[in-house]
């Protein structure tokens, strides 16, 4: 497998090793590292889909291939897509490869305010890209993905019940949710957090896991994102990213009460995992 991938994209290649990158709970990824023919070192991320939830993961493979490829081809940071095998003849599971991009992890920031000033910033620019249901079919619906809650009707889930005020809730969103205003459609990265951000310096080098990536209204990715700070005790970085996020894009996040409601759901059945 590994060199059939260095002979398509660099033929004369001589492989090297595989590493495999920790981390991933709804894929596996690997450092694939390869020498070329005029002796300079090589690194590919090669990424299998494995199953999560009821999606195809053929699909997943081509949503997050041709997202990336969407994004980069306007200068956002992500890693540059060079090889989609949606049916896994070449990685025995559905994937992709892509260029490695140097960075790494931050989760405990040593200056919460320009780290929410970065992301939100990012943010504002993915959200920016013109798109719409024509231009991008492959992807998902994203006020659909992100209230997955109320797919079994409006009777409150037994895992909201056994939440403190879980009742109280469950009846503020659905009071809210006739409420939500049209909102301009965006790309929506669905699970936007610190965890999906690769950083060099002050810099974010590469935004991941677009395996979600949806079509919708872009308040979703704010509201999750704020639940994150919130969750790891910054606050004040919180509020900043939403300051930052509504200069940057000239708009207010209108709909942030119902999202953030919605948000919150998802750690409510695991919350010492996500803490």
């Amino acid at each position: 497998m590994a060199e059939e991938i260095l002979h398509r994209l660099s033929p004369g290649s001589l492989f090297i090793r595989l590493e495999q990158l920790p981390g991933s709970y709804s894929n596996s990824t690997q450092v694939l590292v390869g020498q070329s023919a005029e002796g300079e070192q090589q690194r590919y991320a090669v990424r299998c889909y494995t199953d999560f939830g009821s999606y195809d993961l053929s699909e997943k493979a081509q949503r997050e291939f041709y997202t990336f490829k969407l994004l980069y081809g306007h200068g956002l940071p992500v890693p540059q897509p060079l090889l989609l095998d949606a049916d896994g003849s070449l990685l025995g599971r559905p994937g992709m490869v892509s260029a490695f991009v140097e960075g790494e992890l931050v989760l405990a920031p040593p200056d919460p305010l320009g780290w929410a000033t970065e992301m939100a910033q990012v943010l504002s620019r993915i959200h920016a890209l013109p798109c719409d249901q024509t231009s991008v079919p492959f992807l998902l619906d994203a006020n659909a993905e992100a209230t997955w809650f109320l797919r079994k009707g409006d009777e409150t889930p037994e895992v909201v019940k056994s939440f403190p005020h879980g009742e109280a809730l469950w009846r503020r969103l659905l009071e809210l949710r006739p409420l939500l205003k049209d909102a301009m459609l965006a790309l929506v990265h669905i699970d936007y957090w610190t965890g999906n951000l690769l950083w060099q310096g002050d810099r974010i080098s590469a935004v991941v896991d677009f395996e979600e990536a949806a079509l919708g209204d872009p308040d979703i990715d704010v509201a999750y994102c704020r639940m994150d700070m919130y969750l790891r005790g910054l606050p004040e970085a919180a509020e900043h990213f939403l300051r930052v996020y509504e200069e940057s894009t000239k708009r207010k996040v209108e709909n942030l009460r119902f999202w953030e409601l919605a948000a919150a759901l998802r750690p409510i059945s695991a919350q010492a995992e996500w803490i």
